[in-house]
């Protein structure tokens, strides 16, 4: 609360607690009967195999406190002197938003990304918060900083980055350990971008298919995975325009549906070109079939990604035989959509 500092009870002995926020708390500043406990916290060391007394309680790792007769401990509240005001007060213009995915039942941690006075891109222990421990089994969402060297993680749960600069990127890292084997669609919930200012350009960039979308719009991201594959990564890119152009440069706008188009050239002799977008990913096939539903020549049956894709065919049938002038159709399904098209053959 930003009011009401947070109540820890002790009971007679030794306690293990651990601190209720996602950040550092100094020793010092939190209150308690100096009559009832004593003034230490200790940390198991795993380096040394000893305990060490603790400076400042750090978020996710537990401490010893012995009270000799029941107490509280009363962390600060928000506002205070602390590291906590500092994580609290981020200055005018500062925004922010989360960032979380779901498949049906299953949602993943929330991490939060913005812009603030005063910050760079080095780590800040006011504003940048280490991740809990995954989960043996699970959906992660996470903010992969390794060249931090944090005791506790490599992920992190909140990156907050300097608002004086022209625009920032975020690397975000999507894992699952749920029915791997199996693929899996991941819709991308985006809280807070409506409070952004009109000029700041936000999207999310998936860099291994060259696509992006508009985090300000009323479409939700969905975020694809190929059967076995258990992790996967993207980009949020925000900052001006001329920022986010030359961050993305070369991406095209994630497909806003599904479609095959029609063949170039038509007629055709001997190649032409079948093009199609997906909006989601899937199991796909691709076939041609001669005017009596005989398959011809199958040009795709694999996982794909979301994204633009298309495929030459050279006129050959599955055997690589060459065949005759004549009408032919191609068919592509994925998931429940289903078209088929007409293309002509002339010798």
């Amino acid at each position: 609360s930003a009011t009401q500092g947070f109540a820890v009870p002790l009971a007679v002995g030794w306690n293990q607690i651990g601190n209720p926020y996602p950040f550092a708390v100094l020793a010092s500043d939190i209150n308690y009967n100096a009559a009832r406990r004593q003034e230490t916290f200790y940390a198991w060391n795993p380096q040394t195999s000893h305990y060490l007394a603790a400076d400042s309680l750090q978020p996710y790792q537990g401490y010893w406190v012995w009270a000799t007769l029941p107490d509280t401990l009363l962390f600060p509240s928000l506002p205070s002197s602390s590291a906590l005001a500092k994580a609290a007060g981020l200055g005018d213009g500062a925004w922010n938003i989360t960032l979380q995915v779901a498949l049906g039942k299953q949602e993943a941690t929330v991490i939060r990304i913005g812009e603030a006075i005063k910050l760079t891109e080095a780590r800040d222990p006011t504003t940048d918060w280490v991740g809990p421990p995954p989960l043996s089994k699970g959906v992660r969402l996470s903010l992969p900083h390794p060249e931090w060297k944090q005791w506790a993680s490599p992920n992190y749960i909140q990156d907050m980055r300097s608002l004086e600069a022209p625009g920032n990127v975020w690397d975000v890292r999507l894992t699952r350990e749920t029915n791997p084997a199996k693929a899996a669609h991941f819709t991308l919930d985006c809280n807070g971008t409506s409070d952004l200012p009109e000029s700041e350009v936000i999207v999310v960039y998936f860099p291994e298919q060259s696509l992006r979308m508009n985090l300000k719009g009323q479409d939700k991201p969905v975020v694809y995975f190929n059967p076995d594959e258990t992790e996967t990564a993207f980009r949020i890119v925000a900052g001006n325009g001329a920022f986010v152009d030359n961050a993305t440069r070369g991406a095209k706008e994630l497909p806003t549906r599904t479609d095959l188009a029609q063949n170039f050239p038509n007629p055709f002799n001997p190649e032409t070109r079948i093009s199609y977008q997906l909006k989601q990913g899937g199991n796909l096939t691709l076939n041609i079939y001669d005017m009596r539903g005989r398959r011809i020549h199958r040009l795709a049956q694999d996982a794909k990604k979301p994204g633009y894709y298309s495929v030459v065919w050279n006129s050959r049938d599955q055997q690589n035989q060459s065949i005759a002038s004549g009408v032919y159709l191609y068919r592509m399904q994925i998931g429940n959509f289903v078209k088929t098209c007409k293309m002509v053959l002339v010798r």
